[in-house]
């Protein structure tokens, strides 16, 4: 039921969410699915402290870039691609830092990573913005079938202690994320 209301709600399929205990949980799922021992994870430097445990967890190798000036650096993270880059995670906008990667920069980015790469934007904070602002990616969907949108309910909704995330991506992706899952994670 919930996995139908939030395809209604975002105008997507239920086929193409993915719940769980918080982000975080999502965030495991992804790490289990797509990568393991000898793989990379990239992320940005002031990034959310679970994306180097989660790559950890299953034996990657987290691989902090460089931001300027609190910003994450789209350019450097494509420079830091290699044969072993399986996960981009990019928080949009970023927490601590504030910072935003506007929709076209971003879409841009996006397009330039090899479809081989999953790309996660972690969207935890995306109800803050202003309606200018909001994210599309969601909408980008059908474009990009590398792509995951990661979503919490804590934040903007205070439900923290309810632990409960989601992601939403291609279909395909769904159903491999869907096998490394407990069957009653929530």
């Amino acid at each position: 039921a919930l996995r139908e209301a939030l395809a209604t709600k975002n105008n997507i399929s239920a086929e193409q969410i993915i719940c769980g205990a918080g982000s975080d949980e999502i965030l495991a799922f992804l790490t289990s699915a797509f990568a393991g021992v000898g793989d990379e994870v990239i992320y940005s430097e002031h990034g959310f402290l679970m994306y180097p445990i989660s790559a950890k967890r299953v034996g990657a190798k987290a691989i902090k870039v460089k931001e300027k000036n609190l910003r994450t650096d789209v350019d450097a993270i494509i420079a830091a691609i290699n044969p072993k880059t399986k996960i981009i995670f990019i928080a949009n906008p970023n927490n601590p830092t504030g910072t935003l990667i506007d929709k076209a920069s971003l879409k841009a980015f996006i397009d330039k990573v090899p479809r081989s790469i999953l790309v996660v934007l972690d969207e935890a904070y995306d109800e803050y913005l202003s309606e200018l602002d909001k994210s599309e990616a969601l909408n980008w969907l059908a474009e990009f079938p590398h792509l995951l949108v990661s979503r919490s309910f804590s934040k903007a909704y205070g439900l923290a202690g309810l632990r409960l995330g989601f992601g939403a991506t291609s279909p395909g992706i769904a159903d491999l994320i869907n096998r490394v899952r407990q069957p009653f994670n929530i």
